[in-house]
């Protein structure tokens, strides 16, 4: 099977993640983990990677970094061979120690960045080992925590994030434990894992989707169901839970009003859930069907009278463009100023 191919631009930020083989433990003792550690800060020093945030877990590790020379591929073999080659020996053991190629997802939008910073911190909490993110030794949440952290750690971004985001306008370690150290909604940790398990890259639109009013959330979902052929993976911008429990609990006259004049009949609620499943959480026919009760045949066709209902029926969209509203509040809480200069200075 052929390697995916990874963005080679030197200014995107990527989400990287590694993980042990087998999920073998990467870090046994504190000082693998400085070890790692200062790899990473001689490939920044060599002017090969920029980092803004980290976490390294004991059996896998993610970072958010950028190579500006286009070198992430050479950065990330510069850490982990040498590193693999000195934590080998005192263990009487051969063999790799990463499990395959470590994956990438280039970052084009704010959320699935600041999401990602959150995601990154709170690791160690939903391990259970610290209360607090700032108290794991081996995360960039612990220099946050503080005004000055290692010259290797690229504030720029998060510092500038939190100064755009806040009213009042400001930086300080407080701030950011507020934003990021405050344990997510299970709605956004869970539509961040399934972005996470995508292939690709957040979508562009995301940023403006999260706070875009129903009539232009409708537009966007009438460009994809022209644009879709049924088959091609779409980036979850909601995740499947989320929209399926919202569709729920829609009152029971407009769950059973039925949205398709003529031919098969079919309950709003059924066509409902599967066009949001796909248009809005991306998922195939086979998973959109398991969670419809129903075949995948039936939840394809059940797709297609959703895209239609949006073209026919008034009263359909207007419901649609409402509970997808719904659903990315829930998924998306924090929503960020539309217009900024921060925008195309960061994500350019």
């Amino acid at each position: 099977m052929g390697h995916t191919s990874r963005c080679r631009e030197p200014e995107t930020w990527q989400h990287v993640m590694v993980r042990g083989v087998s999920r073998r433990s990467m870090f046994d003792r504190d000082a693998d983990a400085n070890l790692f550690s200062d790899r990473i800060a001689r490939s920044v020093d060599r002017g090969d990677l920029a980092i803004v945030a980290f976490c390294l877990m004991p059996n896998h590790a993610h970072l958010i970094v950028r190579s500006p020379t286009g070198r992430l591929g050479d950065a990330m073999r510069d850490i982990e061979a040498p590193y693999v080659r000195r934590f080998n020996p005192p263990r009487d053991r051969k063999g790799p120690l990463v499990q395959a190629r470590y994956r990438a997802k280039p970052i084009r939008t704010r959320r699935y960045m600041s999401a990602a910073i959150a995601y990154i911190d709170q690791n160690a909490v939903e391990a259970g080992l610290v209360v607090k993110p700032a108290d794991y030794p081996h995360g960039s949440a612990r220099h946050y925590a503080r005004t000055t952290g290692p010259p290797w750690l690229d504030r720029s971004w998060v510092e500038a994030y939190l100064r755009v985001t806040l009213e009042p306008p400001s930086f300080s370690p407080a701030t950011y434990a507020r934003v990021f150290g405050t344990r997510t909604s299970a709605s956004a940790r869970r539509w961040f894992a399934s972005a996470m398990e995508a292939p690709g890259g957040d979508p562009p639109s995301l940023d403006a989707l999260i706070q875009a009013s129903p009539e232009h959330i409708l537009r966007w979902m009438d460009e994809q169901a022209r644009s879709a052929d049924g088959t091609v993976r779409i980036v979850p911008v909601a995740d499947m839970e989320t929209v399926v429990e919202c569709v729920a609990a829609l009152p029971e006259e407009e769950r059973t009003r039925c949205a398709v004049e003529g031919g098969r009949a079919r309950s709003t609620e059924r066509i409902l859930a599967a066009g949001l499943l796909r248009r809005l959480s991306g998922a195939p026919h086979l998973e959109i069907g398991s969670r419809t009760s129903q075949s995948p045949s039936s939840a394809r066709l059940c797709i297609l009278d959703h895209d239609r209902a949006l073209t026919e029926h008034e009263w359909y969209r207007a419901l649609v463009g409402r509970v997808s509203r719904a659903i990315l509040d829930r998924c998306h809480p924090s929503a960020l100023p539309t217009s900024c200069a921060f925008v195309s200075d960061t994500f350019r």
